[in-house]
């Protein structure tokens, strides 16, 4: 709290320097308090005011207050503070906006040797706009300052002199509405099936669609935790480890680069077999890479290309293309031998060609590599000496949880979650289901606020041999 202090301190001072004295004072109680009581109704992309209001004043000269809202401009965010009327048109309005923290401080003063203001009056307006209206957060009037004048002076109230009332923000609201078969006895399942869970919500706003999904949280009792939602498969638990796939046959096809050492030359790293080009435009033989072998469970994440390289000038592109003349981007390389990815795209193997994540795809795929300059200029050397495939693995399917609209005052069961269970599955858990909901349309892209529903359920089960 001292460094809230501070910068209220410094808001004062700023409006009218250090022309106030706190001698501890007392006068009759007064409020401030927030109006609307509760903010309803307001849905993204518009606007609503809270009234930060006074009632019984006497001789108020100038006033701070710092109202709280959720952080980080995710739900809503200031868009102003105006004066209000209470200390009349001549006075010095000031404010700072944090929307990292979600605080508002604002101040007011009157100006020269005026009597303060009496009675009841808006000191100041907050603007707000709405981002994110789901769920619902309080309006915290964490404190007010209020400075009266005493003859000469300003004084500044006592704090326990002061009575503060917040408002409260309540957007469209949904909860769980229940999970079938959750409550059985036997709550028993064999490794080898599949374990599935079955949500139903209920969207309680009555005007506005929202985005719904179930988070499902289980705790084994070793103290692993698995969290899946719904529409999503979880084929393991346990994927299987990144690995790198080298090369390991050459087809002597469009030879212009010169070979070193043994066929198929990109198989190690060593500098002891490469091929190494120089002349703009030239290709090499294709490549192909080890087969791979997918177990039941095993998902392909990603493939990325990777090469062990060096070159004559930093300019020289290694452009690598499939049979099909399918671009993957261009490897690259410096004065020494390092590994490098291909550059001028961010798309990996598995982007441009989404075959390579099955086993059958990814063990016909082959490359070839096309020396390139700009402007054709003869830059010298470049070498590869070896060249692989990083396979990275992911045990649930699809990747991004899946949400689903659902339109007002309707009740909904969502898609199954499943998990195939396997022998490292076996132990007791605790599953907590998690309702989140939200407005605006879900982007995977980017991280975006969920409301929690206010029903959670959690039951126990257990996986058996």
């Amino acid at each position: 709290m001292r460094g809230k202090y501070i910068l209220s301190l410094a808001l004062i001072v700023a409006m009218f320097g250090a022309f106030f004295v706190d001698l501890g004072h007392t006068q009759t109680p007064i409020t401030v308090y927030a109006d609307p009581a509760m903010v309803t109704g307001v849905y993204g992309g518009q606007t609503f005011d809270v009234n930060i209001m006074i009632t019984g004043g006497e001789a108020v000269y100038a006033w701070e207050f710092l109202l709280d809202y959720p952080p980080f401009a995710q739900q809503i965010s200031v868009v102003d503070a105006i004066a209000g009327d209470y200390l009349g048109p001549d006075q010095i309005l000031a404010k700072n906006v944090n929307a990292f923290d979600g605080e508002v401080l604002v101040g007011s003063t009157m100006q020269g040797d005026v009597e303060g203001a009496y009675g009841d009056g808006t000191l100041a307006t907050v603007r707000f706009t709405v981002i994110e209206p789901a769920g619902e957060f309080p309006l915290d009037l964490v404190y007010a300052r209020i400075f009266i004048r005493v003859g000469y002076e300003i004084v500044e109230m006592a704090p326990e002199d002061i009575t503060v009332v917040d408002s409260y923000f309540l957007g469209p609201i949904a909860d769980l509405d229940h999970n079938p078969g959750e409550t059985r006895t036997d709550n028993v399942w064999r490794v080898g099936k599949s374990r599935r869970f079955k949500t139903i919500v209920e969207n309680k706003d009555p005007i506005e669609a929202l985005w719904f999904r179930a988070k499902y949280t289980s705790v084994q009792d070793t103290g692993r935790v698995v969290t899946m939602y719904n529409g999503q498969h979880l084929y393991t638990s346990v994927p299987r480890a990144t690995e790198y796939y080298y090369v390991n046959e050459f087809t002597a096809t469009r030879i212009r680069w010169a070979q070193i050492g043994t066929s198929p030359y990109l198989d190690k790293a060593d500098g002891t077999s490469y091929v190494s080009g120089d002349t703009y435009c030239t290709t090499v033989g294709m490549f192909g890479f080890q087969d791979i072998t997918l177990n039941p469970g095993d998902i392909i994440y990603r493939v990325t290309l990777e090469g062990r390289t060096r070159a004559a000038h930093g300019d020289i592109d290694y452009d690598v293309y499939d049979a099909a003349f399918n671009w993957y981007g261009s490897l690259w390389g410096g004065g020494a031998w390092s590994w490098k990815t291909p550059r001028w795209t961010t798309d990996t193997i598995d982007i441009v060609n989404p075959a390579v994540k099955t086993q059958a795809g990814f063990n016909s795929f082959q490359v070839l590599l096309h020396y390139y300059t700009p402007a054709g200029n003869t830059l010298g050397p470049a070498d590869l000496d070896a060249l692989r495939l990083k396979v990275e693995y992911i045990g649930i399917d699809p990747i991004n949880p899946k949400a689903v609209q659902i339109p007002p005052a309707t009740i909904k069961t969502l898609d199954w979650a499943i998990w195939d269970l396997w022998p490292f599955d076996v132990g007791t858990y605790t599953t907590t289901i998690t309702v989140e909901y939200r407005w605006g349309t879900p982007d995977p892209r980017f991280p975006q606020y969920w409301a929690t529903a206010p029903t959670v359920n959690t039951f126990t089960w257990t996986a058996h041999p």
